[in-house]
């Protein structure tokens, strides 16, 4: 499993499998009303966005929320590897529903 510790060692292809298996089998988008959330726990599960499933749970920081991933990678010092990649499934996660989510993946190379 890709981490925040892991992230710099993960080639393009490994972080695209992680992202969309995770989006896929989750089946739904993880917000709070509108607002798209990194982790989201409640209803006895946890959701995770499209970059909030690269973070893992001892690495997450609730202080993470209301920050975009450049934001993150600046303010925290997370990973700049993959900043693109993740950036892009953030954008389908956010604005895509999740019936649209595998024809939106076909089109990130």
């Amino acid at each position: 499993m890709i981490t925040l510790k892991t992230l710099h060692l993960a080639t393009r292809e490994e972080v695209k499998a992680q992202i969309e298996a995770h989006l896929l089998a989750q089946g739904e988008r993880c917000v709070a009303g509108a607002i798209c959330r990194y982790h989201l726990e409640g209803d006895g599960k946890t959701l995770k966005c499209a970059a909030g499933c690269l973070i893992g749970d001892d690495e997450y920081n609730v202080d993470f929320e209301n920050h975009t991933w450049d934001r993150l990678v600046t303010i925290y010092g997370l990973p700049e590897s993959h900043r693109d990649l993740i950036r892009s499934y953030q954008r389908i996660h956010d604005s895509c529903s999740p019936s649209q989510w595998p024809y939106e993946f076909s089109w990130i190379k």
